[in-house]
């Protein structure tokens, strides 16, 4: 019998569902879902603005003016929803320098990201790596200030970070051993607010003597560079130096920390390890006690920020909308689930709830 929807076309451009005749909850009212391909943000946001597209997960510059009021059917909702990363490959002895991490830290304007990359859409984010508020009762009381707040950009502390193992050389640029400070940085050509945060992050650290090279590909070459893959001796990570990406995230903290930090985390990208963290994890999995599973939460919040994981931004999860034709969509004041088309299990449930305007 199948799913709500079947494919009754595909092409690398665009692909499309039907309703299901004999799904055993009825044929879905929507009776088409139609996937087209676009090359960039920009392109995307035109077909969603021009009402060309009618369900969207798209960062909208200006979303009031380019989308809202474009049509009065339009409608949007960006929530907080995950923390997005800068991912260090760890097994790169270079970016497994702990300092060398610091100073990339504290060179990084967040705000400057947040503000110019994100265009206020996204917060900056924790050190904690957890999208606040949504976990707030998952917070140890206790945590200082510098586990929730970043310190202040401070380019004269990370050089003086740098210059306890490395010196510049005649590039300006910190070295050892004749091994520069020098990485790539690895991005999805095309998601404009990732592609300018990109771009600020190579500005700030070249002014703390650390080189950046971005490298922009397609999204299925940027996942092969970074997803890690399954090994005897926990995930395998990918081929790259840095990476810009989101962190998972669910009902507890636990999936994302799970996700990110086990030892055998699916989405592990940068290879960290530590026995207590698994330790931690397990202890929530195995218990259904509210209070042991906060208590290790705990722990994994301190570690998450003294190990340095690099926060970036308190991502939003992009949703638009056009309720022209069709009802039942979740809004800003019900959101009873996960929204966007991105989440292609909620999509499915989402389009099985929508009923023709009569």
């Amino acid at each position: 019998m199948g799913g709500p929807f079947i494919v009754s076309y595909f092409s690398s451009q665009d692909y499309k569902f039907k309703a299901n005749p004999n799904y055993y909850l009825g044929a879905p009212k929507v009776p088409e879902l139609d996937y087209p391909a676009f090359t960039s943000n920009s392109s995307a946001d035109l077909a969603l603005a021009q009402g060309n597209v009618q369900y969207g997960n798209l960062d909208i510059p200006n979303v009031q003016k380019t989308y809202v009021a474009a049509n009065p059917h339009n409608h949007y909702y960006f929530p907080p929803d995950n923390e997005v990363e800068l991912y260090p490959n760890l097994t790169n002895p270079l970016l497994a320098n702990y300092n060398v991490r610091e100073a990339i830290s504290l060179a990084i304007d967040r705000n400057k990201l947040s503000t110019l990359g994100e265009t206020g859409y996204e917060a900056v984010g924790n050190p904690i790596s957890l999208p606040l508020p949504n976990y707030k009762s998952w917070l140890d009381p206790s945590l200082s200030q510098s586990y929730l707040k970043f310190p202040a950009v401070n380019d004269a502390k990370a050089q003086q970070l740098l210059q306890a193992g490395f010196r510049k050389d005649a590039n300006g640029i910190y070295a050892k051993n004749g091994k520069e400070l020098n990485f790539s940085l690895e991005v999805v050509s095309g998601w404009s607010d990732w592609d300018e945060d990109c771009l600020l992050i190579q500005q700030d650290l070249a002014k703390i003597g650390i080189k950046i090279t971005i490298n922009q590909v397609n999204f299925g070459t940027y996942y092969s560079n970074i997803a890690p893959t399954a090994s005897a001796n926990g995930v395998q990570v990918g081929k790259y130096d840095l990476a810009i990406s989101w962190t998972n995230s669910g009902p507890t903290p636990y999936l994302a920390y799970y996700d990110m930090l086990d030892s055998n985390g699916s989405f592990n990208v940068e290879g960290f390890k530590d026995p207590q963290v698994d330790q931690a994890l397990n202890e929530f999995a195995s218990t259904t006690d509210l209070a042991k599973q906060k208590q290790a939460m705990y722990k994994i919040e301190r570690i998450a920020a003294d190990k340095l994981v690099i926060p970036l931004l308190t991502g939003a999860y992009w949703y638009e909308y056009n309720d022209t034709n069709y009802t039942g969509w979740p809004t800003k004041a019900n959101l009873w689930i996960t929204p966007g088309p991105a989440n292609y299990q909620s999509a499915a449930i989402v389009m099985q709830h929508l009923k023709p305007v009569q």
